[in-house]
């Protein structure tokens, strides 16, 4: 294991996005500096990490974002660290109707695979104190959680915590339900785990009855938002804002059969509106929300328009989306989808990075108050 510092503390970012373990890990850090070197293929993303982060040079510990192959990274290219952290691609494990669950027979998954054997090539003065991974709730049924327990135990890592846990869990109004672990090097400090764990987290440890998961779902239904959803929003992206357009859904699209089924979000009961399909909690936000419309890819925004009390009366009664909704639906903005992800205020994109393409990015990252809190677990009064 890596000889540890006093003042810094030394982290690989891997499948590094735009930079959301790097933004948790400050999350959590008060006494020590952070030293990230980060590696994701994708140039999009690193153009947003690059636009976020700006890194000292570290005489012996390599600071930025690269697009080297996680698989051709050899033991000669990873320096001494005291945290890997690592969201490698979902898809192999994703169990929507359409997905191939090829698990490790995926191309996508070289990358992981290659990562963990890298891990037990290092000399143990390389091999980081700590490991965090996240990925989608399908990878605890999988053969790659496999292959991962039996490569942290050959590394040198017995004992690990999992959890599946939402930000919903943590009363933010965001479903977004993901399959995490962390270990530490030769430490068996997890082996009671569910006796230290704080009271917060314990709910969603992972044991071996999988049946508690049937308590998890009825405590997640119970648990009270921390924040209200209206805390997310921009209150000036509305009908007479220039960017409006860019959000609002067209009545071409509100006349679809299909819009009925159309996942609203609602601030509050004000607007007078009985439908039963609203809710103040917001579906998970994928990749896909650009351009599908559907609970799969996240909500949709209800911004009401200033009524008198006779067209409010009228429109409880109308059975037309067009109607009843003309100008008042709108996407989320990315920059909100950022604030319920968790990320700091001062998180930005490119000019030069498109509106699509920051939907993508930030449906592909990771919600921050979930992974700050399971950090803040797994790296203690060390951090």
């Amino acid at each position: 294991m890596a000889k540890r510092s006093n003042e810094t503390l030394r982290m690989m970012e891997f499948f590094s996005g735009i930079g959301g373990m790097r933004c948790a890990v400050e999350q959590v850090l008060s006494k020590k500096k952070l030293l990230c070197r980060a590696f994701d293929i994708f140039e999009e993303a690193n153009a947003v990490y690059r636009h976020n982060f700006r890194d000292d040079e570290s005489v012996d510990f390599p600071t930025g974002v690269s697009t080297k192959l996680v698989e051709q990274l050899r033991p000669d290219d990873i320096p001494a660290s005291d945290l890997w952290t690592m969201s490698p691609p979902c898809q192999p494990f994703t169990t929507t109707r359409f997905a191939k669950q090829k698990d490790l027979d995926d191309k996508r998954t070289a990358g992981f695979q290659a990562l963990m054997k890298l891990l037990c090539a290092l000399p143990s003065g390389k091999r980081p104190r700590w490991i965090f991974l996240e990925n989608v709730p399908g990878f605890l049924q999988s053969r790659a959680r496999i292959f991962l327990h039996e490569h942290l135990r050959t590394a040198g890592y017995p004992t690990w915590s999992e959890f599946v846990l939402s930000p919903a869990d943590l009363g933010i109004p965001n479903q977004r339900t993901r399959y995490y672990i962390m270990t530490e090097f030769g430490s068996r400090r997890f082996d009671n785990h569910h006796s230290t764990c704080c009271e917060e987290l314990s709910p969603f440890l992972v044991t071996e009855c999988f049946d508690a998961m049937q308590s998890k779902k009825r405590k997640r239904e119970t648990t009270p938002l921390r924040r209200n959803l209206a805390s997310f929003v921009d209150r000036s992206l509305h009908q007479q804002s220039p960017r409006w357009s860019q959000f609002v859904l067209s009545d071409e699209i509100l006349s679809k059969d299909w819009a009925r089924e159309l996942p609203i979000v609602r601030l509050s009961n004000d607007d007078n509106d009985d439908d039963e399909g609203s809710t103040r909690t917001t579906y998970c936000f994928t990749a896909g929300y650009a351009r599908q419309l559907h609970k799969s890819t996240g909500s949709i925004l209800y911004v009401p328009k200033e009524r008198s009390k006779d067209q409010k009366e009228q429109r409880i009664s109308d059975s037309s989306m067009v109607e009843r909704y003309s100008n008042q639906l709108r996407r989320f903005s990315p920059e909100e989808l950022i604030g319920l992800f968790g990320f700091p205020s001062s998180f930005a994109f490119p000019a030069t990075t498109g509106l699509e393409h920051r939907y993508r990015l930030v449906g592909n990252s990771i919600n921050l108050f979930v992974v700050s809190a399971l950090l803040k677990e797994l790296l203690g009064g060390e951090a």
